[in-house]
């Protein structure tokens, strides 16, 4: 009796899964292919810009302005340049005097830590490089926007 339910459900079980694999499987999405570009260093740390079409390659070799898209390696997560420059002074009143001094938007200061918005499209590369060569200036830092907390 045993052996009987037990080839029944064996059999049940064929019959469940033979119609499971009969059904049509779901298309998936096209992933997001991207050109491999050359690399750049932003802050430190070597990136490649996420280039979408084969025109836009020799064009911004080696630029990055607000909204462009990065990537660290193949299984990193693209990240966004925001436009926003971290940056910590010598002295807490050269913070407005480097902003006008760059046409750069003074969006926060408090003590030595300061937050410049660049416009869309200035090079943050270039930004970054002269803000690093001025003298009233110990630190600065290109923010690039992961998604890692948030939606993608």
């Amino acid at each position: 009796m045993k052996a009987i339910i037990f080839s029944l459900l064996i059999g049940l079980s064929f019959v469940i899964n033979h119609a499971f694999a009969q059904a049509p499987l779901p298309q998936q999405p096209a992933p997001d292919f991207f050109i491999a570009s050359d690399t750049i260093e932003i802050n430190g740390q070597t990136y490649r810009k996420k280039i979408t079409s084969p025109r836009s390659r020799d064009v911004n070799k080696l630029t990055l302005n607000s909204g462009d898209q990065v990537i660290k390696h193949a299984l990193s997560r693209v990240s966004t340049a925001t436009g926003l420059v971290f940056v910590t002074v010598n002295n807490p009143v050269d913070a407005r005097s480097v902003a006008n001094a760059l046409k750069l938007e003074l969006v926060y200061a408090h003590g030595e830590s300061a937050v410049f918005s660049a416009a869309e499209e200035q090079n943050l590369l270039t930004l970054h490089d002269q803000l690093l060569a001025d003298s009233r200036i110990k630190a600065a830092k290109v923010e690039l926007n992961s998604s890692k907390f948030g939606v993608q």
